[in-house]
């Protein structure tokens, strides 16, 4: 009865930590800005390799009232999660890292390992922001896309992965199709 009450809290418990967050008192995650990029533009910022990534969404983190961490790949310090998007009848649906369908729920920290580069927790001060950009593609315009990322409460340690609302995909130059 005891392993039956304390899994059900625990199942609640977990779906809660999935639901998309980006604000609270100490803590917000914000779409800034999406952004068509010309062929050119896509080309210095993705690589002649990147092929696709064509939209640039400008992202900023920032702690209103208390300092936190973020976790972010050490060569740049900027914060990195999970890709999200949002399904037909609204639900959003989390990617891991390397995986080509999203699921119901996210990987969570652990997954981040699987991102093959070096990590570390950047402090946050009370009052302070950070902006970064992520890549996306016109391929997928009219969908609706976010991230997330994952940050600590100082002085607490545990991680807590916070989720941008979504944006949607704007249609390129391209009109989606390559």
């Amino acid at each position: 009865m005891d392993k039956c009450i304390l899994g059900g809290f625990l199942l609640v418990a977990g779906a809660l930590s999935q639901v998309p967050s980006t604000q609270s008192g100490s803590v917000k995650l914000e779409v800034v800005s999406v952004k068509v990029m010309s062929d050119k533009e896509s080309t210095k910022i993705a690589g002649p390799d990147f092929l696709g990534a064509d939209v640039r969404v400008r992202l900023r983190l920032s702690a209103p009232s208390r300092s936190i961490s973020f976790y972010a790949a050490k060569f740049n310090r900027e914060p990195i999660g999970h890709r999200t998007k949002w399904s037909a009848d609204g639900e959003m649906r989390v990617y891991a890292i390397g995986a080509k369908e999203p699921e119901e729920t996210s990987a969570g920290i652990g997954d981040m390992s699987r991102v093959g580069l070096p990590t570390s927790w950047v402090p946050l001060a009370a009052g302070k922001t950070v902006e970064w950009d992520i890549l996306d593609g016109t391929g997928d315009s009219g969908q609706k896309h976010g991230t997330s990322v994952f940050v600590r409460f100082l002085p607490d340690g545990t991680p807590v992965e916070i989720f941008s609302d979504p944006y949607v995909v704007p249609v390129g130059q391209h009109n989606g199709k390559f």
